[in-house]
This record gives structure tokens, C-alpha cells and sequence, in this order.
């Protein structure tokens, strides 16, 4: 029932249907069991008695008059201004002027919806392709002409998953136009909104890739060692972001609560920490060593154990055998394997090579 006395019997059905096929074309389900069975209910924000029936559409709301539960004439009036905003201004023009034939139903759809559907797709692939061949073929032409890479790589990353969006965003704003059945729209909603979730991963996931080849393009021309090292690290990082953040958004989508599941996470991320200390103090340790002075192919020494015995295998100048810690020649350098005797005592074990100009010599 409608909060709105002056208004006819037919207009009220108009409204009515026109509500109708607006939840029906959106998707949107009203689930009976969520709504409160208090007749004296309060919203909990403004403390009135109203209730809002979608959460996705909260011009449309109920409120209390006398003992009666009624359309709000706030929501009345709003009802043509959703209506027009849900349907193209030609679908309405289109169907009154369709022969009669048009209207006749097969397997729960009228004909007129299955050439709608036949050209809906036709044109979501249509412009997937426009797409593409205008980032190949006029914004690629224009990276090409500049003295750098990375924009060309640019390009190429983005240029599929850009389209697929853009696709997407197509079906999913013209979708209502096709007037299909609210289960049939519930979940043909739900799978784009998962699609497009995986679109966007797919699309940033190639970003870190263009970032990280600009980066590692930036430091291959520095002389430090470390910066090379915290490009892959970096990228690894960013893309194990974008993948925890595309799983959130994924799972929001589907209806769960992500922070129930994040609660859970933290709970079982607890455990398997105190089930793998080991594997984590090995973890932490590796951070320590990559952010120490080590580089790669930097000598460093390596303590083992021998079932009788333990050696130390180390590398050093040859006229200061323990320097370990200290910068080596590159022209002059010996590596040995030493046995710990008593009192800490160390002596050479199976002779040494001495390296000049990265030739072995004799020694």
C-alpha cells in the first residue's frame, strides 16, 4: 500500500509495476525472513519507524501509520525517477510498438528477449574489440615514437584487461534493459561483479609488472647491488597485495563478511605461527641477511657439521686469513676448508687455491 491518498487506482498499479520491474531488472531480492517482526520496529539511526526494505535501494523504505506498514510517499514519488534511471528511455517506445508475436513466451522468455540477448552480447564483444584495436593501434602507434619502454609495456599490459572491464561495465549497466526474470538478473549480476573483481586483479597484477621492469630498467644503471635485490622483492610484495586484496574484494561480493573471515585468518595465522616457529625464525633470519652488507656473489662463511667433526669453510685475503668480515681483493684470493682444533685453534684442511685475475695458480 501506497502513503499517497490522491492518487488513482490506476496510477497506483502503474507504481506498482513500475517497482516491480525495477527489483526484477536490478536483481534485487527481498528476503522475507530479514525483516524484523516487531510491529513497534525503530530504525536504529534516526529512531523513527521506518524500515529500509534494500540496503542497494534506500530511496524505497517503509514507514509505520497507525498499525500499517506503508510505502513512504518519499519513496512514491521517487518511484518514476529509479524507474527511468534503470531503463534506457527507448525500451519502454520499443516494446509498445513490437507486433504481437514479439510478446509470445518460449522456455519463459518472450522473443523480443531473445534477439535483445542475441545483440547485447554481439555488442558487449563488439566494443571489447573496439577497444583493443584502438589501444593497439592508435595509443601503441603513439608509445612507440618515444625513447622509452616502459609506456610500451604499458600499453601491452593493459590493453586486454582494460577492454574486458570495459566490456563488463557494458553488460552490467545495459543488463536491466533485457527485462529478464530477478533470479535470473540476481545471479547474472553476481557473476559479473566476480568477473570484473578478477579483471581488476588481472589488470593491476600486470601494472606491478610495468612497475617493476621501470624499476629494474632505473637500478641496472646504479652501482649498488642492494637496489637490485629490492626490485623482485618489491614486486613479489605488490603482487601478493593485489592478490590478497582481489580475494577480499571477491569474497565481499559473494556475500560473506570479510570481517568474519579476516577474524578468522588472524585466529588460524596464530596457530600456524605457533606451530612453525622454526619455519618463521628461518623466515625472519633471511630479512636480517638480505638486509645486512650482503650482496649476491659476495663471499661469505658457512659453518657445517661433519659427524665427527666441525669445519668451517670461509674465504679470505691471503695475507689476512681471518678477515672475513672485511672487503676482499679481486685479484688475490684463497679459499680453504679450516678444522677447529683445541682452544680454538684452526689449521688448514685439504690444501688451498690461491686465484689471481680469476685464474686458479698454484700455491
Amino acid at each position: 500500500m501506497l502513503v499517497k491518498p490522491d492518487l488513482t487506482e490506476q496510477e497506483r498499479i502503474n507504481l506498482a509495476r513500475q517497482l516491480l520491474r525495477v527489483l526484477d531488472s536490478r536483481g534485487l531480492l527481498i528476503e522475507f525472513e530479514n525483516i524484523p517482526a516487531n510491529p513497534a520496529y525503530e530504525d536504529s539511526l534516526s529512531g523513527l519507524h521506518q524500515y529500509i526494505l534494500l540496503p542497494s535501494l534506500p530511496e524505497i523504505y517503509l514507514e509505520k501509520q497507525g498499525n500499517l506498514w506503508l510505502f513512504s510517499q518519499a519513496s512514491v514519488e521517487a518511484i518514476p525517477d529509479i524507474y527511468r534511471s534503470t531503463f534506457s528511455i527507448f525500451v519502454d517506445l520499443v516494446l509498445d510498438n513490437l507486433p504481437d508475436y514479439m510478446h509470445h513466451s518460449w522456455f519463459g522468455l518472450a522473443m523480443w528477449q531473445y534477439l535483445a540477448l542475441f545483440f547485447w552480447l554481439l555488442a558487449g564483444l563488439a566494443l571489447r574489440k573496439i577497444v583493443e584495436f584502438v589501444l593497439e593501434n592508435y595509443v601503441h602507434r603513439l608509445t612507440r615514437q618515444t625513447n622509452t619502454q616502459w609506456d610500451d609495456y604499458l600499453v601491452e599490459s593493459v590493453k586486454k584487461p582494460v577492454s574486458f572491464i570495459i566490456m563488463l561495465i557494458f553488460f552490467k549497466i545495459t543488463a536491466t534493459n533485457l527485462m529478464l526474470s530477478v533470479n535470473v538478473n540476481y545471479y547474472m549480476n553476481w557473476f559479473i561483479d566476480i568477473a570484473l573483481s578478477f579483471s581488476f586483479v588481472w589488470l593491476f597484477y600486470g601494472l606491478v609488472n610495468v612497475i617493476t621492469g621501470f624499476l629494474g630498467d632505473v637500478t641496472s644503471r646504479s652501482k649498488s647491488k642492494l637496489d637490485e635485490q629490492l626490485v623482485p622483492l618489491l614486486g613479489k610484495t605488490l603482487r601478493a597485495f593485489v592478490v590478497i586484496v582481489g580475494v577480499l574484494f571477491i569474497i565481499q561480493n559473494s556475500g560473506y563478511n570479510v570481517a568474519s573471515v579476516l577474524a578468522g585468518l588472524g585466529i588460524g595465522g596464530l596457530a600456524v605461527a605457533l606451530a612453525a616457529r622454526d619455519t618463521l625464525a628461518n623466515f625472519f633470519g633471511s630479512v636480517t641477511i638480505f638486509l645486512d652488507i650482503l650482496r649476491v656473489a659476495k663471499d661469505v662463511g658457512v659453518e657445517f657439521a661433519y659427524p665427527t667433526q666441525t669445519l668451517h669453510i670461509d674465504s679470505f685475503h691471503a695475507d689476512n686469513p681471518r678477515s672475513a668480515g672485511e672487503k676482499r681483493s679481486e685479484e688475490e684470493l684463497v679459499s680453504s676448508v679450516w678444522e677447529y682444533g683445541p682452544q680454538g685453534s684452526a689449521k688448514p684442511k685439504g690444501g688451498a687455491r690461491l686465484f689471481r685475475g680469476g685464474k686458479e695458480i698454484d700455491f
